[in-house]
């Protein structure tokens, strides 16, 4: 039998995370920004405060170790390794979107994207004063599932030359397939684009899948390939601000090094956020969590997908991995405006889908890293607005 992480002593209680910040109600359910309600590993508190009483929190140089650490794990996980010429330390996966964008293009110049998909990305490209181009994913309303519109994307690599690709997809939960990888760097070969993967929730992958990290194909377009990550999504680390990037091509790692100091002045690395991905990668006792930790995740999913469509019209998205539900909520309302009254008087706070994506207004995601009792607590007050 699979364990999980399901015990008092993993769930956090005195939250702090910005999902809780406009809690009003001891009975609100804060089903917002993509943090979940468990603690970080036992072993990963316990090797933080080996590090606090070491006494040493001074400017840090600590790259390669983060480099031994992120080896070790891509290595275990994808049987790849980097030089340290190929990585990049920042303070997040959006900080280093942001450098990477200063270094591929210039104001005016296209992004594609592909929506709905995670806001942030909006709102960097367009801080840039560049444009936002949107190549909207397929959604299957029968089967409850999206996929790549590649015959339009196709037609808009022939004009934009730098795409944003969430893998896996934040909110659909799409895991992409290696063939529909494989599909995209072809295109990115034929057409010289360059391609930034937010890989942030690689490791919340459900049994039924497997990520494929962009830089793992055998690919012309290798060198058009930056990979995005951290511990955010793992770990629930995203207080932490911390991420890395990775990528073949060298020159334009120096490239975004340079941007980095100039913009910044981003000197050295946080100290304990390093030593969180350290620990996180290195000590084996935090793999045995994660994978507990998975198996709760994918528990949660299968329990809400079971107990809306047994009682009510509501449609849940078809996912793979994270730990946010994309819920059609279509057949049981009909305006934006009603779904967000009827949210409201439940005391449900969830993120509308127009955030995500212009034409998802009834649709809304819910964060669904949460103890047995909160997840049944969410599937009842549904059921009781929409059966």
């Amino acid at each position: 039998m699979k364990k999980l992480v399901s015990n008092h002593e993993f769930l956090c209680e005195h939250h702090t995370s910005r999902r809780y910040e406009g809690m009003k109600h001891s009975y609100d359910l804060m089903l917002t920004c993509a943090d979940s309600d468990f603690k970080i590993p036992l072993a990963m508190q316990e090797d933080l405060i080996k590090v606090i009483k070491e006494g040493d929190v001074s400017y840090s140089f600590l790259d390669n170790q983060l480099l031994e650490a992120i080896n070790t794990w891509y290595t275990k996980q994808y049987n790849l390794s980097f030089a340290r010429e190929e990585l990049i330390i920042g303070s997040g996966v959006i900080h280093l979107m942001q450098i990477a964008l200063e270094v591929l293009t210039k104001p005016g110049d296209g992004v594609i994207v592909q929506p709905p998909v995670y806001d942030p990305f909006y709102e960097i490209i367009e801080n840039k004063d560049r444009k936002i181009i949107m190549n909207h994913l397929l959604y299957d309303e029968e089967q409850q599932y999206y996929t790549m519109n590649f015959l339009e994307l196709e037609e808009l690599m022939q004009q934009h030359k730098v795409m944003i690709l969430c893998s896996p997809h934040n909110p659909v939960g799409r895991i992409w397939k290696e063939a529909e990888i494989a599909q995209l760097l072809s295109l990115a070969a034929k057409y010289n684009v360059f391609i930034i993967s937010d890989e942030i929730w690689q490791d919340i992958v459900f049994s039924n899948a497997h990520h494929h990290p962009l830089f793992s194909f055998n690919s012309p377009a290798i060198n058009q390939v930056l990979v995005l990550s951290s511990q955010a999504k793992t770990y629930n680390l995203g207080g932490a601000q911390i991420g890395y990037g990775l990528s073949y091509n060298r020159d334009f790692i120096v490239k975004m090094h340079h941007e980095l100091t100039r913009s910044i002045h981003y000197a050295s690395t946080n100290y304990l956020s390093a030593k969180m991905i350290i620990s996180g990668y290195l000590n084996r006792d935090n793999y045995d969590w994660l994978a507990a930790y998975k198996t709760t995740l994918e528990e949660n999913y299968h329990y809400l997908v079971s107990e809306l469509e047994k009682a009510t019209n509501i449609k849940v998205t078809r996912i793979e991995g994270t730990y946010l539900g994309w819920l059609n909520m279509s057949k049981v309302v009909k305006t934006r405006t009603e779904l967000e009254q009827k949210l409201d008087s439940a005391h449900i706070h969830a993120i509308n889908g127009s955030v995500f994506s212009p034409i998802s207004d009834l649709f809304i995601r819910v964060d669904f890293a949460l103890d047995k009792k909160t997840i049944t607590e969410v599937a009842r007050r549904l059921i009781d607005l929409f059966k």
